[in-house]
């Protein structure tokens, strides 16, 4: 979870080197379908995840196997 300049919190997936940008568009579409059926989904984002917070922040990794793979700047969803 991170909190964005503006106070809000996400549950953030990036679209890294791992997965795909592809991913992003994936889940806006999920969510707008899932919000257009009238589930209780929070207000998407896309975030942009600036490369100092990246590297500043130890957590910000995904474990594959037996690798640790530091997650990407860029573009996230939220």
């Amino acid at each position: 979870m991170l909190t964005t300049s503006d106070g809000h919190a996400y549950v953030v997936k990036f679209g890294d080197k791992s997965q795909s940008v592809r991913v992003l568009a994936n889940e806006w579409l999920a969510s707008s379908i899932g919000r257009a059926l009238g589930l209780t989904i929070p207000e998407p984002a896309i975030l942009y995840v600036l490369a100092s917070l990246v590297e500043s922040s130890p957590s910000l990794v995904m474990r594959q196997s037996s690798s640790t793979l530091k997650r990407s700047h860029g573009l996230a969803f939220g």
